[in-house]
């Protein structure tokens, strides 16, 4: 059975449309739920992820991570050997018994979750949620996802997953991407990367201020702030590269003005952006996404991409 079917911690469609007639505010499903029963796959082993495995999870993600035929995860492995020392990451690993990797998971861990009226000072991050395509199918992702489950403190806090596509499970956030190519692009000097913590928690602020769904700002490498002349930009690195040209891609995740933005991609680092909306004509229509919420019911979706401290 699906990890997804008849979990109480799944918000229904039948739920989210009592929550937003009765304009109730965001809450958790299910605060204390049974843990799943515990289950093992023959032949495989589960363990929790460190700092000495790193290199051979970054590889695995760069296989088996993405879906999409035109794009390929890149992600660094010191990326992930800090994020994990740091405690930001939670990583649980499958492996055959002879030691390959087959199936990965990662928790990140973010701080002050604002879904409208609700916040909760600690949530999760569901990401690299990866099986080796000879293992799907098998019950090895319904075996992570459920030791996420079992592991996680109680009360169990919202946890937020990006769904590329549209799914079956009712989302806090949808809608349209939208991307842009700037390579060969000359090169300018317009946009600034801010590098000074106390600038960069009064720009997040101002950038989050009238958004749904964000969290607070988090000093790391994937997310970055960028001051220009008309305003300042917020652009997570997506970790991946396109196929077939290797250009790293990133996504712009607010801005307080198009012209910031038009002013950020003429001098952009990442040859290949994403946004949630077209900033001007130049930006060509690309997929749909969606962010659902585990363990969180909340009776109103927004079109809008989450500011989320990453």
């Amino acid at each position: 059975m699906s990890f997804w079917k008849n979990n109480p911690c799944v918000p229904t469609w039948l739920g989210t449309a009592q929550a937003w007639w009765s304009n109730a505010p965001p809450r958790l499903l299910e605060p204390a739920p049974t843990p799943p029963a515990r289950h093992s796959l023959p032949g495989l082993v589960m363990t929790k992820g460190t700092v000495a495995d790193a290199q051979e999870v970054a590889h695995f993600l760069s296989r088996w991570f993405s879906s999409s035929q035109r794009a390929r995860a890149d992600v660094p492995s010191a990326a992930v050997a800090a994020a994990v020392q740091g405690g930001r990451w939670d990583i649980w690993i499958v492996r055959r018994s002879s030691g390959e990797i087959v199936g990965t998971l990662v928790r990140r861990w973010i701080q002050d979750l604002v879904i409208g009226l609700a916040r909760w000072p600690r949530a999760g991050v569901v990401d690299f949620f990866a099986v080796h395509p000879a293992f799907r199918a098998r019950g090895v992702g319904r075996w992570l996802l459920s030791t996420l489950q079992a592991s996680t403190a109680r009360p169990i806090p919202p946890h937020l997953i990006l769904w590329e596509g549209i799914g079956s499970v009712p989302p806090l956030a949808w809608g349209q991407l939208w991307s842009l190519s700037t390579a060969g692009a000359p090169p300018d000097a317009q946009a600034q990367k801010i590098i000074d913590p106390a600038s960069q928690v009064k720009a997040w602020s101002k950038l989050v201020r009238n958004t749904f769904l964000h969290s607070a700002w988090i000093t790391s490498t994937e997310t970055t702030l960028w001051q220009t002349p008309a305003g300042v930009v917020a652009v997570q690195d997506l970790y991946h590269r396109s196929v077939p040209e290797g250009w790293r891609m990133a996504m712009i995740i607010a801005a307080t003005t198009p012209e910031a933005v038009a002013a950020f991609v003429s001098t952009s680092p990442w040859p290949l952006l994403l946004a949630d909306r077209a900033w001007d004509s130049r930006w060509k229509s690309d997929s749909p996404f969606q962010w659902v919420g585990y363990n969180v019911l909340a009776g109103t979706v927004t079109t809008s991409y989450p500011c989320i401290g990453l």
